[in-house]
């Protein structure tokens, strides 16, 4: 639980330090799979006033959420060994949803009945740079037959996908 916490809190000491220079979060659409990167315009953060370190580089994307909804996060890293954590921070900037522990490759969590109406800041922090992809749904506590169909047959094709693809490395052996 303390680890968790000293993520979460490290990630909002990067949001709430000085703004020089620092863009606005990046507008993303809840559903919409986003390709990201950190790097040189990322600021490595060594560490919240030498006390909770995180050692890593921050990117800050903003999400408007209705007052009552969930949200299913999950962010996918890039290398060998690296690791990923986030936050969601409501509209005053107070943590509301995070990941337990850093995830090695992959970290997810669900926001439960966010409190407010407005704009919401994801944070993805990852220990190297380089790319990532992070995905965002609603999740709702009931799911009607349809949208569980369509995401059934989204998995089915890309089941499918894979099969071919383990086929042809298969066939080039």
């Amino acid at each position: 639980m303390l680890r968790a916490t000293c993520v979460i809190a490290a990630v909002v000491a990067a949001l709430l330090a000085p703004a020089q220079g620092r863009a606005e979060p990046k507008p993303i659409k809840v559903g919409e799979p986003l390709e990201g990167e950190v790097g040189d315009a990322n600021k490595f953060v060594p560490s919240y006033k030498g006390v909770i370190t995180l050692n890593g580089y921050p990117a800050e994307y903003s999400v408007i959420l209705k007052a009552g909804q969930s949200l299913r996060v999950s962010s996918t890293v890039v290398g060998k060994d690296r690791r990923v954590a986030m936050a969601l921070l409501d509209p005053t900037g107070k943590p509301v949803g995070g990941n337990v522990n850093w995830g090695t490759k992959t970290a997810e969590f669900v926001a439960e009945e966010v409190n407010a109406n407005g704009k919401y800041t994801l944070v993805v922090v990852t220990d190297l740079v380089g790319p990532f992809t992070l995905t965002t749904k609603l999740a709702d506590a009931k799911r009607d037959a349809k949208a569980i169909k369509e995401e059934l047959d989204e998995a089915r094709k890309r089941v499918k996908a894979l099969e071919e693809e383990l086929e042809k490395a298969n066939r080039q052996k």
